[in-house]
């Protein structure tokens, strides 16, 4: 029995061989993402369940945010109002906090995965009680820009809606127009720049201040793989939104399958750039 819990957690030994250091520096990126996949398979998979329980309620709102989109006029549904996405943003926030430990142990376990570290069910929750802390800080601060930039891109936009129709107040909606557009690049920005905050966060010991510092310092180092990774992500996100059935997917096994990209490319990053000292799990 306890030859068969081993394998379950760490691979059979016998067959699956973990990569050396040598042979991570020597393989392509590309090639060392299907090299994790072939040597943890179900382990992701088991990893993957284990975040989405701490994301569920966060499913539950955005499930009926969405079918309350889509819904609209229809079915003695009323048209969502801007009103009805502050109301769900607002539900939002406590569904953050409840995600951010399942964050932290997913981010502790899959990034080091990544970068062809032994981790598994001890990480997951050292990852939490080591910054449980800092990471709800985080959240926090993501929830206000979130609210702030989303509150902002519409009084904007409203502004030059409800001026359009007058000539004279022509140059009122171009500058809506361009504010708006200006604060939405800021928004794509600051979540270009967050994909680095919590694999900086469980990695190294830093301040909060610093983790943000850093993560901007990363991102704009390599901006166009950056982008590059914001992209995928939101195509797979715009995926799973339209594809029927495909939310389903999402808790078996595709969140820790676009993660797992997404480290494996922001591994390159830290170590080519970053020189601090890793915490001590």
């Amino acid at each position: 029995m306890g030859n068969l819990f081993q394998r379950m957690y760490i691979g059979d030994p016998n067959k699956r061989k973990d990569l050396t250091k040598k042979a991570v520096r020597e393989q392509s990126r590309f090639s060392l993402f299907f090299t994790v996949v072939r040597v943890r398979n179900f382990n992701l998979m088991w990893l993957n369940l284990l975040y989405s329980l701490f994301l569920l309620p966060t499913f539950v709102i955005v499930y009926f945010a969405f079918y309350h989109y889509a819904m609209g006029g229809t079915e003695g549904i009323n048209e969502m109002t801007f009103q009805d996405v502050v109301s769900y943003i607002y539900m939002l926030f406590p569904c953050m906090l409840i995600a951010v430990p399942g964050t932290l142990g997913f981010t502790n376990v899959l990034h080091r995965w990544a970068n062809d570290e032994h981790a598994w069910i001890s990480d997951f929750w050292t990852g939490i009680k080591k910054n449980w802390k800092q990471g709800l800080i985080v959240t926090v601060i993501n929830y206000l820009v979130l609210v702030f930039l989303i509150y902002c891109i519409w009084f904007w936009l409203m502004l030059g809606k409800n001026t359009s129709d007058d000539p004279s107040m022509n140059t009122f909606y171009s500058m809506g127009q361009y504010v708006a557009f200006f604060l939405v690049g800021c928004l794509f920005v600051y979540f270009a720049i967050h994909m680095y905050v919590f694999p900086m966060m469980v990695r190294y010991k830093l301040t909060v201040k610093e983790i943000y510092k850093y993560s901007a310092t990363l991102a704009f180092k390599d901006f166009f793989g950056t982008i590059a990774l914001l992209f995928f992500t939101i195509g797979i996100t715009y995926i799973v939104l339209v594809t029927p059935y495909m939310f389903y997917v999402v808790p078996v096994v595709m969140l820790v399958f676009v993660y797992l990209v997404i480290y494996v490319r922001l591994g390159k990053n830290f170590n080519r750039y970053v020189f601090l000292d890793v915490k001590d799990y």
